[in-house]
């Protein structure tokens, strides 16, 4: 009797072990056949000059609302449509086209793009196709760009946070030189 208890528990046993061994082999199977079923390819076009971009080195990148892709490089700001590349570059009016070159940081806000450049913001009105340098007092390297809820435009130039409303046009500068040296604006939207 004890012999054909240990049998049938050894027996028990080898049971368990096999219904378990055949899911997780079975939940495997699946993981990876699914993954291969469902996997698709990526295809990466790499654009360069010869593609129409003003300059290989890519600063800063968005894609607006309307589906255009913005690229900030050392020689100018591109809308890329998704076959050709437009090409902004500073001109003759600094007040009504870019005023510099060289793009450090780019955002979209309220239907402008906003672009940071070494020598301060400036807003691009898509519509009207038109420049605007926001504030003149602050004509230093524009490193990043974002927005809360209350029509404030934050921005950073050379460790000083500073924030712009939209609507009134008023600059805010919160210099923390004793304090902090400000590097970056956390994507956090405040009420």
């Amino acid at each position: 009797m004890a012999q054909s208890k240990k049998s049938f528990l050894s027996e028990f046993n080898k049971n368990i072990y096999m219904q378990r061994f055949f899911k997780i082999g079975t939940i495997a199977f699946l993981f990876f056949f699914s993954t291969t079923i469902f996997s698709q390819e990526y295809y990466f076009k790499h654009y360069k000059v010869e593609n129409g971009m003003s300059n290989n080195t890519v600063l800063a990148s968005i894609q607006d609302k309307d589906g255009f892709l913005w690229f900030g490089t050392k020689d100018g700001l591109n809308r890329f449509d998704g076959y050709h590349f437009k090409t902004f570059r500073s001109g003759k009016d600094p007040k009504t086209s870019l005023g510099i070159n060289y793009i450090q940081s780019l955002h979209e806000f309220r239907n402008y793009i906003w672009i940071g450049t070494d020598k301060g913001l400036y807003s691009y009105d898509k519509k009207l196709e038109k420049f605007t340098f926001i504030n003149e007092a602050i004509n230093n390297r524009i490193n990043d760009i974002d927005n809360d809820l209350k029509n404030n435009l934050w921005f950073i130039s050379i460790g000083t946070l500073v924030k712009y409303n939209v609507d009134t046009k008023e600059t805010t500068m919160f210099d923390g030189r004793n304090s902090f040296y400000a590097t970056s604006i956390p994507a956090i939207k405040m009420a």
